[in-house]
């Protein structure tokens, strides 16, 4: 509908504020996240029409085809273009010798600049890093079975004014004035959006 569409320009407009308020903005980079958005909108939206129109697959089941059919489409294509540079930076940066330490593994640590890391760790950590990635997505499948393609892409974008504003609280680093502007216009947008989706505006 033409006011679902209007409502969600607010928060287009919000989310660019607040990045653009970053000191290390990149236009490069902007232009990239918008491609992001772009395109993780369009796969929700192909992911929808699959599962409503093709085989009953759940949204756990559905990414989990995505990703093996990605994998055998990109593994040959990645060793071939890759595989040699991976083997030897592999074998240059896993010269440490220190056990497997599990909690520093959950946690996701790995600082190079202090210790090179033993090659079962580092072997376990893109495996701990590919798990967290896969449920991440996992969960965005799950949740867009249960929402429309917009809802999800919402959601979406708006988490990157919240990663903005937690950014905010765990490193102790205060929000500027565009940053402020931009995450307020974000969520009343998403306020706007969802009182649009329920009908509030409309005559009865």
């Amino acid at each position: 509908a033409l006011m679902e569409l209007i409502s969600l320009l607010p928060i287009i407009a919000g989310v660019m504020i607040a990045s653009m308020a970053e000191p290390e903005f990149s236009m490069f980079a902007f232009g990239c996240a918008m491609l992001s958005n772009f395109l993780f909108a369009a796969r929700g939206t192909y992911a929808k029409i699959c599962m409503e129109k093709g085989p009953k697959l759940s949204g756990a089941d559905l990414f989990a085809v995505n990703t093996i059919f990605a994998f055998v489409l990109m593994a040959p294509i990645t060793f071939v273009m890759e595989g040699q540079n991976a083997i030897s930076g592999f074998e240059k940066l896993t010269t440490g010798k220190a056990p497997v330490d599990f909690m520093a593994l959950v946690n996701g640590e790995l600082d190079v600049k202090k210790a090179s890391p033993s090659p079962s760790y580092f072997i376990a950590y893109q495996l701990v890093c590919g798990l967290y990635y896969y449920f991440y997505n996992e969960m965005a499948f799950m949740v867009l079975d249960l929402l429309d393609p917009v809802g999800q892409a919402v959601g979406n974008t708006v988490k990157r004014v919240v990663i903005i504003i937690a950014g905010t609280i765990v490193f102790n680093k205060p929000l500027t004035t565009n940053g402020i502007i931009g995450s307020s216009v974000a969520i009343g947008g998403v306020l706007l959006y969802s009182l649009v989706k329920s009908g509030a505006f409309s005559s009865k």
